[in-house]
C-alpha cells in the first residue's frame, strides 16, 4: 500500500511542482564552496571529451536528500562534450548556439530541473562541493564522438522527476540516465557499454540508474576526485568503499 501511495505521490503535478521549482533551490548556506583556483585548474586539466562528471553540494537539499535515497554520495552527473581550449570548440559552439543554461556555456550537458542544459567546467565546481571525473574504458574515440552527438540530439527532452527508466529516451530523462540511454543507443539499443548498476528506487520496483551507478560501474576508471579520494581507482574499488562491496 505505502509503495502504491508514494508511486501515486509521484505521478502528481503537485510531487512534479516540488522536485523542479521548490527543492532545487532549497539551500542552508550561501557561501561559495572550495572549488576555485588551482584546485579548479587541475581538475579542468584532467577533462576532455567522453568524461562523465559526478557531483554533490552539501550545502543543497538535493545533496541531503539524493546520497539518503540512493545510499551513494553523488547527487548529480553530466556528460563533457567539449572543451574550450579544443580546436574544433569553435565550430561545436557555433553550430549548438546554446541559449540557454548556465551562462550559456558548452562543455557539459546535463539534465537538471531547467530541462537540458549546457555548462561550463566552472560552473560545475562553482556549485559542488565535490566533483569526481571518471570515464568508461570501453568507450573508444568514435564510440564516444557518437555518445556526444547523440547527446547533443537529447535538447528537446525535459526533465523527469518521476525518475522512469523507460524506453522513451528522447521524451524524459534524469541527470545521469541522459548518459545511460546515450550508451545503450549508440550500443545497438539494447544493452550500453558502461557496466552500471541499475537499481530499485526505493524499493518501489522502479529501475533507476543512480550518478553512483555510473560511478561504480565495472569499466569505469575515475580520473580526478576533487577530494583525491577515489583518483586512479576502478569503479569496483568505489563500490567496495562507498557501498562497502564490489559490484
Amino acid at each position: 500500500m505505502m509503495k502504491k501511495l508514494i508511486l501515486w505521490f509521484m505521478s502528481t503535478r503537485l510531487y512534479g511542482y516540488l522536485i523542479l521549482k521548490v527543492v532545487p533551490f532549497i539551500r542552508f548556506s550561501m557561501y561559495y564552496t572550495d572549488l576555485r583556483g588551482d584546485k579548479y585548474h587541475e581538475g579542468y586539466s584532467y577533462l576532455k571529451e567522453g568524461c562523465m562528471i559526478g557531483t554533490i553540494d552539501y550545502k543543497k537539499l538535493t545533496g541531503v536528500l539524493i546520497p539518503k535515497v540512493t545510499g551513494g554520495i553523488l547527487s548529480h552527473a553530466a556528460y563533457c562534450v567539449a572543451k574550450r581550449d579544443h580546436k574544433d570548440f569553435d565550430l561545436l559552439y557555433s553550430t549548438i548556439n546554446p541559449v540557454e543554461g548556465h551562462g550559456n556555456g558548452l562543455e557539459v550537458a546535463e539534465m537538471t530541473h531547467l530541462n537540458y542544459t549546457f555548462s561550463d567546467f566552472f560552473d560545475i565546481c562553482k556549485e559542488s562541493d565535490r566533483v569526481i571525473i571518471f570515464r568508461c574504458l570501453d568507450w573508444d574515440e568514435l564510440f564516444i564522438k557518437r555518445m556526444t552527438k547523440r547527446i547533443l540530439s537529447f535538447r528537446i527532452s525535459q526533465y523527469d522527476p518521476a525518475f522512469k527508466l523507460d524506453g522513451s529516451p528522447l521524451e524524459f530523462l534524469y541527470c545521469s540516465e541522459m548518459i545511460y540511454q546515450a550508451d545503450r543507443l549508440e550500443n545497438g539499443g539494447k544493452d550500453p557499454r558502461i557496466k552500471a548498476d541499475v537499481s530499485d528506487l526505493m524499493g518501489l520496483g522502479r529501475p533507476y540508474i543512480s550518478p553512483d551507478g555510473l560511478l561504480t560501474a565495472d569499466n569505469v576508471l575515475v580520473v580526478w576526485d576533487s577530494k583525491g579520494e577515489f583518483t586512479g581507482m576502478t569503479g569496483k574499488q568505489v563500490s567496495d568503499i562507498v557501498f562497502g562491496k564490489a559490484v
